[in-house]
């Protein structure tokens, strides 16, 4: 105060102070951006004033700030004012990401929200550790070339929460084959931290899926291996094996293999394939198919008593199988079992004449052996003089051989027939038995002439029984003629 332009000196209190008023206005404010669950704090300000903006000092007691969000094993600290007169701020954190609404009361009034009242906490680093990283494969079988199977792929921090964007950052090793299919790349999906790719094949099997981020393998949880199996059978085929099988001992076999389209084989089907065959097997069969110790292959055996090539049909759920090779079982005859011969019949001139021995060798089921020309045997229990008893060679007809026989002595001629190393078992006749020859017609010496005959040219007469004959000797022929004076014969 001046008094005529000079101070005057305060006798006692020279200041008037003024404290603020009632409180009026209770503004709050919480800092806006990401903060990461891994360090990172939010803060909510507070701002007290009267009616007239005085800031009002003081009130740290009074005040609290709260959540009903997650904040993990965050919290809210308690108020402290500031430097500010009438400012107070306190500290969130959180390890729970997400948004996290925060309200503030002032001695239980809730205070009016300024700029913002959420804070925003983000995930930390992917933790490979952390239980919540993990992977899993979709269970079941998928037909190769057209089903897929799910990789699924969850990421998460230290404290659980999902870790968005990472999609880039994963891969997959996957040992086994797949043929010409793969695995996608991984898109993150509509749930925050997960993420999944599709893996396909066109070769069957099980693959073993392990799945890395940056590097890092993840830990499967479930099913880690994605099966897949073969489509349906294409272009199925049957071989027969090849050479020949002795009849009622060894057996021939049809193979079949099965595949899909991939090459991938079809195991499984023994009970669908059946073989068969028209032609004649005696006591043969033919067996069941059953899958060998190789997947997709299947066997059957053929057996057979009757010789010959046995045209076999393979059938796969009713249908006809393409062959690929051979398709004919072929089954040769067993040992010699039986030997039966026949000798043409009626007689023949000794010397010029001969007979023909016909064989027949039959194993034990009746088939005939063939190519035993070589072995066979024939012996003439008589003797045939200067005769003899041809080479054998087979006939057109398989198993039948033949021979001549020839003789310069007359009679009936047996015969013993052997194979060379066939024990105990001759030859059966099946018919005549026996070559029969006969000897040389004699010839008659001319008859002597009648004393009464001119032993050259002229005629006489030789009275005979009361007739009268001529006898002419004419050039070596003689002329008969009797008492009527005709020609009755000539020699």
């Amino acid at each position: 105060m001046n008094i005529d332009g000079s101070p005057a000196t305060a006798d006692g209190n020279a200041s008037a102070r003024f404290s603020p008023g009632p409180l009026a206005s209770k503004i709050y404010s919480v800092t806006g951006g990401d903060v990461s669950v891994e360090g990172g704090s939010h803060s909510v300000t507070l701002a007290l004033a009267d009616q007239y903006g005085n800031p009002i000092p003081g009130f740290t007691g009074s005040l609290l700030a709260e959540s009903q969000d997650d904040l993990g094993d965050g919290e809210i600290s308690a108020f402290t004012e500031s430097t500010i007169p009438g400012t107070y701020e306190a500290k969130i954190t959180s390890t729970s990401s997400g948004s996290k609404k925060i309200e503030v009361s002032v001695a239980g009034a809730q205070a009016t929200v300024g700029a913002r009242d959420t804070a925003s906490f983000i995930p930390g680093g992917v933790s490979i550790p952390h239980e919540g990283t993990r992977y899993s494969v979709t269970e079941g079988d998928r037909v190769v070339g057209d089903g897929t199977h799910t990789v699924t792929v969850t990421l998460v921090d230290k404290y659980g929460n999902p870790v968005p964007g990472q999609a880039a950052g994963l891969s997959a090793t996957i040992p086994e084959a797949l043929g010409t299919g793969g695995l996608s790349e991984f898109e993150e999906t509509s749930t925050l931290g997960t993420y999944t790719a599709t893996l396909a094949s066109t070769i069957a099997g099980a693959k073993d899926v392990a799945i890395l981020h940056g590097g890092d393998r993840l830990t499967e949880t479930g099913n880690k291996v994605a099966k897949f199996i073969p489509g349906a059978i294409d272009s199925p085929a049957y071989t027969v094996s090849l050479g020949s099988r002795v009849v009622g001992e060894d057996a021939h076999t049809v193979t079949v293999k099965l595949a899909d389209k991939y090459g991938n084989v079809v195991s499984g089907m023994a009970a669908e394939l059946k073989a068969a065959t028209t032609d004649e097997l005696g006591e043969g069969a033919v067996s069941a198919f059953v899958e060998t110790g190789t997947p997709g292959t299947y066997t059957a055996t053929v057996a057979s008593t009757r010789s010959g090539g046995k045209q076999m049909t393979v059938s796969l759920t009713g249908n006809p199988v393409t062959v690929q090779g051979n398709a004919v079982a072929l089954f040769g005859a067993g040992a010699v079992s039986s030997i039966k011969y026949v000798i043409t019949t009626g007689e023949e001139m000794v010397g010029s004449g001969k007979h023909t021995v016909t064989i027949m060798l039959a194993d034990k089921y009746g088939n005939p052996v063939p190519g035993q020309s070589g072995k066979l045997k024939i012996t003439a229990k008589d003797d045939l003089g200067k005769g003899s008893i041809s080479d054998i060679v087979e006939t057109d007809v398989p198993g039948t051989y033949t021979a001549t026989i020839t003789s310069t002595i007359a009679g009936t001629k047996a015969l013993t027939i052997t194979v060379d190393g066939v024990e105990d078992v001759e030859g059966v006749a099946d018919g005549n038995d026996a070559a029969h020859f006969a000897a040389l017609p004699q010839e008659k010496a001319p008859p002597a002439p009648a004393p009464e005959l001119a032993a050259t040219g002229g005629s006489s007469v030789l009275p005979v029984a009361g007739i009268s004959i001529l006898l002419l000797l004419v050039g070596g022929a003689l002329l008969v003629f009797h008492n009527r004076g005709r020609k009755q014969r000539s020699k």
